[in-house]
């Protein structure tokens, strides 16, 4: 029996555990974001979605893994010490997540980005997202290589390679003695590298989109994680997951208020067209500028004199 049959069944067993555990309300998101059954949200929920430039959160995606992956690390970062006993827990939370996700192959694509660029903690070496990325795009792209013309994979890819390269760089581009920039960092750094692909598939460019996402991104890592826990202990008790999966219900509402109080602000965003090969190339350099600017102002953190 084929993995593509197990992880359909899989699918269908988390999808009844959150029809019995889930709100009616928040369950079209939900099945979305974690299964990825697109056609459950509606059409207008869609489109303030879309012009709030939140689209990106309904696609189960490196978004979704890189999020769970830096929850993690920060939470496990706070107790344990040990470098290799926080990449083993890392991993296995990751892998678990990107399983329990409905086992797409986009959610395991990322899972084994992730995991590149936490092997080097267990093989003692320093992390180094670059390198990491390279490998994973070689590795991928010589199995499937017409991945290279899916919009998808691009996305899933440069979401990940963006929370990868660019939230250890803002962190040190932002006051050294802040601690919200933990909680500002990944918000800000997921957009970077998918915005000109989102435009081209979209066509729509969400100029509020920076502001909601500092707001829709936390909320959507809380929504991940109790749905995890809904799903895990609803296999074990329907009571036990209710509880967590209309916890669930309730950062879904907030995230849809966000959505729609975007979407209908004046001005909020606009119709455009595909970005030129020059405005890409432009782009994609000025983002490169800032990520070797914001390296080379660590550097400079860590050698100065105290």
């Amino acid at each position: 029996v084929s993995i593509i049959y197990w992880a359909s069944r899989l699918r269908a067993a988390e999808a009844e555990i959150l029809r019995d555990t889930v709100p009616a309300w928040a369950l079209p998101f939900l099945l979305t974001v974690w299964l990825g059954e697109r056609g459950q949200i509606s059409q207008p929920a869609y489109e303030d979605f879309l012009a709030s430039g939140t689209a990106h959160i309904l696609a189960v995606s490196g978004v979704h893994v890189g999020l769970v992956f830096l929850s993690a690390q920060f939470l496990l970062g706070s107790f344990l010490k040990s470098p290799r006993l926080r990449a083993m827990l890392i991993l296995l939370i990751v892998i678990s997540f990107a399983l329990a996700a409905g086992a797409r192959v986009s959610s395991l694509r990322a899972a084994a980005m992730v995991a590149l660029y936490v092997g080097a903690d267990l093989l003692r070496r320093e992390r180094d997202a670059p390198t990491a990325l390279a490998v994973a795009a070689i590795a991928l792209l010589f199995v499937n290589p017409m991945s290279l013309f899916d919009p998808g994979f691009l996305l899933s890819f440069s979401s990940v390679a963006s929370l990868l390269l660019f939230v250890p760089a803002l962190q040190h581009l932002l006051p050294e003695d802040a601690d919200w920039k933990r909680y500002v960092a990944p918000p800000l750094a997921v957009q970077v590298l998918p915005t000109p692909l989102a435009l081209n598939q979209f066509h729509v460019l969400p100029l509020l989109s920076p502001l909601v996402n500092l707001a829709v991104i936390p909320l959507l890592t809380g929504v991940l994680w109790l749905t995890f826990l809904t799903v895990v202990l609803g296999t074990l008790s329907t009571g036990v997951g209710s509880i967590f999966g209309h916890a669930a219900g309730v950062l879904v509402g907030v995230i849809s208020l966000i959505a729609r109080w975007a979407a209908q602000m004046p001005g909020s965003h606009a119709l455009v067209s595909s970005p030129s090969g020059t405005g890409l190339f432009f782009y994609y350099l000025s983002a490169a500028c800032l990520l070797v600017g914001c390296i080379q102002k660590g550097r400079g953190r860590r050698l100065a004199p105290v």
